[in-house]
């Protein structure tokens, strides 16, 4: 997703993530493993074509919320607090959800969109779901196609897409 909004709209990519230690529930095995958001960002960045900014671990969320405030930034990420504070500071945002409720749980904003997989079972409710297709299955295409809606229906409709 990255990449392509990088190619395709020249944006400039910038990652953040919590300094903290997050447990991730491993798809294949019944263990957890510890991560860091910060070593996670690092290895999103090493992935991508082009270049990102990654502000992973260095920023509070009041500092987040200032960047996104004075740089007018279109935020994607998946529903947490960032994704509340862009909606309500008024930035263009795209919440990903997986099995939670998004009517119960989009962040509130004139400028909030939702990307999601609409799969038989959703939305189950369940925070603990282990169906990880909700996120497995949404593909990159679908959120772009998000992305595209939010670009049009916001204060970022100024921006054209720079096609190759």
């Amino acid at each position: 997703m990255a990449d392509k909004l990088a190619k395709e709209y020249k944006a400039k990519i910038v990652i953040f993530g919590s300094s903290l230690v997050r447990v991730k529930e491993l798809e294949k095995a019944n263990s957890l493993e510890e991560i860091s958001a910060v070593k996670l960002a690092e290895s999103i960045c090493s992935l991508m074509e082009e270049e990102a900014i990654n502000l992973a671990g260095q920023l509070s969320l009041k500092e987040i919320g200032i960047f996104l405030k004075l740089t007018g930034s279109l935020y994607i990420g998946n529903d947490t607090g960032p994704a509340h504070l862009s909606a309500i500071i008024g930035s263009p945002t795209i919440t990903i959800f997986g099995p939670t409720d998004d009517k119960l749980w989009k962040p509130f904003g004139k400028e909030s969109f939702v990307a999601r997989k609409d799969l038989e079972c959703s939305p189950c409710r369940n925070p603990n779901c282990e169906n990880n297709r909700y996120l497995n299955e949404l593909g990159v295409e679908e959120v772009f196609k998000v992305v595209e809606k939010a670009i049009q229906k916001s204060s970022l409709s100024s921006f054209s897409p720079n096609y190759r």
